[in-house]
């Protein structure tokens, strides 16, 4: 079918070349949207619930009761940080920091609402300085294409399978996570299989399992005291607290890319371990957790900021970074982490919180083994990662397309087919 092309009025459309045709005729968003002021709720007022809580920047938690009923997307209206765009489908309550949106279903689809909203953003229409903020005047005036009602849910049929499929493996890798610490709890932590135990200063631990500390097995690496003026585009990614996730792990969208000098021992690659030195919350929710630095794409060596420290082992040690990856997970060695951590504004854990902790250390063939049960948990882990950033790549690249009707989603289903 040959359709009409339409141009943005100026100044365009967020996100789209400036003198971008659309396939579909363009809206103004008041039109077909509504935007519905939240209601406030302090912590104070929420009780127990499973109605999550959304302010600005997403959701803060939870309550037992409802302000409204999905679908909709909440859209952040005020704060110096990020407007979020949040989708959810069932109940829900806003703060009165956001707005929750309702629709023209006749000519809007909201999957399809939210998809295009997510893309362009919403920080660029905030007014303001000192608390900027989103009008509904500013917001209402912005242009959209609106395709047919089929071919809305269509193109966010063809998006949101993408996305499933990513939070899929997301919530696959939570569960491999889970099982290689269960194991690793079993084995080492209450020591399942042995009858024979002897008193330490740790308590009961097999017979012939010796008393360790950290520092008889590491050293430890500190990161780089980097330069902000040094950041560009085409530097080494720099790994810093941003991508070490709540808990532990390696959240890879907190890398920057740095251009300026460092020394071989700012340098950590795939598969060598980073532990968060610092917290910038009093929380502490990353300070002293351990994550994995992951293969990347086009780099395989990564430099760490002066927020993280890399636990090197020495040759003479019996461990493996796998396994001591797992040991610094335990809750007893985060305790531990902890009592030497303190600040003000800005936690700081010291290094002794690594090096003085004592564990009861096995014998090496037991490390070696527990290394190979784990390994194929860590591989399948690893391919799952993979295929979750093949997979981002090809949604964000089809989504304006789609969007603006250069594609239609027959092209786009054959592309993902041969994509994956």
């Amino acid at each position: 079918m040959v359709h009409e092309s339409f141009v943005a009025p100026e100044p365009g459309i967020r996100g789209f070349p400036r003198s971008a045709a659309f396939a579909w005729p363009l809206c103004q968003m008041d039109e077909v949207v509504t935007l519905n002021y939240g209601k406030a709720l302090t912590s104070k007022m929420r009780r127990p619930g499973n109605v999550p809580v959304y302010g600005t920047n997403g959701r803060t938690g939870w309550h037992d009761a409802r302000l409204g009923e999905g679908p909709t997307v909440i859209l952040g209206r005020k704060g110096m940080g990020n407007l979020g765009v949040k989708w959810c489908s069932g109940p829900f309550w806003v703060i009165d920091t956001a707005y929750y949106t309702t629709f023209d279903n006749k000519r809007l689809a909201p999957e399809f609402f939210y998809y295009f909203t997510d893309y362009v953003g919403l920080n660029h229409l905030k007014d303001g300085t000192s608390n900027p903020s989103l009008t509904r005047d500013t917001f209402g005036r912005q242009y959209m294409p609106l395709p047919p009602l089929p071919e809305q849910r269509c193109i966010a049929a063809v998006l949101s399978a993408l996305d499933d499929k990513i939070d899929l493996n997301r919530r696959m890798n939570r569960t491999l996570e889970e099982l290689a610490q269960a194991i690793f709890k079993s084995w080492f932590i209450d020591f399942d299989g042995h009858t024979d135990l002897v008193e330490s200063e740790l308590g009961l631990i097999p017979k012939g399992w010796e008393v360790s500390r950290i520092d008889d097995h590491v050293t430890l690496a500190k990161g780089l005291s980097y330069r902000s003026e040094f950041f560009a585009e085409d530097g080494l990614p720099l790994a810093n607290l941003k991508c070490i996730a709540p808990g532990g792990g390696f959240q890879q969208e907190g890398l920057k890319a740095y251009a300026g000098e460092h020394d071989d021992r700012h340098v950590v690659a795939p598969g060598d371990i980073v532990i968060a030195m610092t917290d910038l919350t009093q929380k502490r929710v990353v300070i002293g957790c351990p994550a994995v630095i992951p293969r990347l794409k086009d780099h395989d060596r990564i430099l760490m900021s002066l927020d993280l420290c890399s636990p090197r082992l020495k040759a003479t040690s019996p461990l493996t970074l796998t396994w001591l990856h797992r040991r610094l997970k335990t809750e007893d060695f985060r305790a531990f982490a902890l009592g030497f951590t303190n600040g003000t504004t800005v936690l700081h854990l010291k290094a002794d919180g690594i090096r003085r902790f004592k564990f009861p250390l096995p014998p090496r063939p037991l490390v070696e083994s527990f290394t190979e049960a784990v390994r194929g948990l860590n591989l399948r882990a690893a391919l799952n990662d993979d295929e979750s950033k093949t997979l981002a790549a090809i949604r964000d690249a089809l989504l304006p397309k789609l969007i603006s009707g250069e594609i239609r989603v027959p092209e786009a289903a054959q592309v993902i087919m041969e994509a994956t």
